[in-house]
């Protein structure tokens, strides 16, 4: 098959590398909607995750483009850091850690900044809890990185806001399915981000800039008060693969 355009009919078959090309754009197109989409509605989170889930059992090698695009638009998840080198302005050093600059130089808005970042952020925990429809068939980018996630980032020194917004991002996502799977050990984990991490968090984060910092720490206080994490909102039950249809995005 054949998709039909003006200037007449596009067939992945007219080029050998056509297809991961399609997938590749495909990928970008799909972070940009936790950019736009998730980060502007949460709920949203989810269905998406569904989509990438689904279209990566289809298409190997999609759920690679898929982080690699998000580990480059939000490197937390990596996660990585970026400090100043000598030589390197602050316009380039904020464009390593996904700030956006115009052709003008108008640097983004560290509010503007941090939401497209948690919009990436929770896309990325959804996908990580979101049932394989074909486990056979194609391995999925699960929560067992969810759980090196959370170990690399309290391995390391932390940032002002973008840290303390990550971690109450992938907790209120992911947080719940990884306290079911891995029961006292993410137990331990948590005590660890609340008894020694959240101290670092605290000595890092100017008076002017406490937003982050004190929505993790009331998400933290609330988890504790009540003993488990809650369960997110909109979050896919197993019985959603029940109806399955063959979805195609590259024609042949």
């Amino acid at each position: 098959g054949a998709v039909e355009v003006v200037v007449g009919k596009v067939s992945v078959k007219q080029h050998p590398e056509a297809e991961i090309y399609c997938i590749n754009l495909l990928a970008k197109k799909l972070v940009k909607q936790g950019e736009e989409q998730v980060s502007s509605r949460v709920i949203a989170a989810f269905p998406i995750a569904g989509v990438i889930v689904h279209l990566s059992c289809e298409y190997p090698g999609l759920m690679d483009l898929f982080i690699a695009h998000c580990h480059a638009s939000c490197p937390i998840l990596v996660p990585m850091y970026f400090k100043l080198q000598q030589g390197m302005n602050e316009t380039d050093h904020l464009k390593l850690q996904g700030y956006k600059v115009s052709e003008e130089g108008v640097i983004e808005k560290e509010d503007l900044y941090l939401k497209r970042m948690s919009g990436i952020i929770r896309l990325y925990a959804a996908v990580l809890q979101t049932v394989n429809p074909y486990p056979r068939k194609s391995p999925i980018h699960g929560l067992e990185n969810g759980w090196t996630w959370f170990a690399r980032i309290l391995n390391t020194e932390p940032e002002t806001s973008i840290t303390a917004t990550a971690i109450l991002d992938m907790l209120e996502v992911c947080g719940y399915a990884l306290m079911r799977q891995y029961g006292k050990q993410f137990q331990k984990l948590l005590l660890v981000l609340c008894q020694n991490y959240m101290p670092k968090i605290d000595r890092i984060t100017p008076q002017s800039n406490r937003g982050p910092y004190s929505r993790l720490k009331v998400f933290l206080d609330e988890c504790i008060q009540r003993s488990c994490i809650p369960v997110p909102e909109g979050i896919l039950s197993d019985q959603f693969w029940r109806t399955q249809t063959k979805t195609s995005i590259v024609s042949d």
